[in-house]
């Protein structure tokens, strides 16, 4: 599935106040996200591949929303992935994964705190290259679990379109 795409489809899907004009919201899901993918790969914890593919498609979803909400296309974020150097180990991604989401959040924290909410280009710069780090987990992330971003976020597609289909998008939890 083509990025940019998937970025769109995906934005329809989203319920949250202030679409559109809501970096925090998607930062902070984001944030979570990432959480929960570390929550799954835990110390100790047998992975379960499918549950962790599940919740890197969250992540993507919520990339994808921070994305629009910075008007920038998903396949820019990709792209500059590629150039990013990442961990092999499934641990080591996790914690990259974690450290760049984090740094979206503080980039957006201090944008709130020092330009009023008003993102000024230099800040975006950096979010977007903390965005394509993210990206790079993510990409490799689903290449050792033995699928492909492409994958995930097809897999992450038909789940949210199919609880549109159902009216199941608000509420909490993976088996709505």
């Amino acid at each position: 599935m083509d990025l940019s795409q998937y970025q769109q489809e995906a934005f329809k899907t989203a319920i949250y106040p202030n679409q559109g004009k809501n970096l925090v919201y998607a930062t902070l899901g984001l944030l979570e996200e990432a959480g929960e993918v570390a929550e799954k790969v835990g110390t100790g914890r047998q992975i379960n591949n499918e549950e962790v593919i599940k919740e890197l498609g969250d992540v993507l979803w919520y990339l994808a929303c921070c994305c629009t909400e910075m008007q920038v296309d998903l396949k820019i974020i990709y792209q500059k992935s590629l150039n990013k150097d990442a961990p092999k180990s499934v641990k080591s991604l996790i914690a990259t994964l974690f450290q760049a989401t984090s740094k979206v959040a503080g980039k957006v924290k201090k944008t709130i705190r020092d330009d009023k909410g008003v993102l000024q280009e230099a800040k975006k710069i950096e979010i977007i290259e903390h965005l394509a780090s993210s990206m790079s987990c993510l990409s490799i992330l689903s290449e050792t679990l033995n699928s492909s971003l492409e994958e995930v976020a097809s897999k992450n597609l038909e789940k949210l379109l199919d609880r549109k289909d159902r009216g199941k998008l608000k509420g909490s939890g993976d088996n709505r």
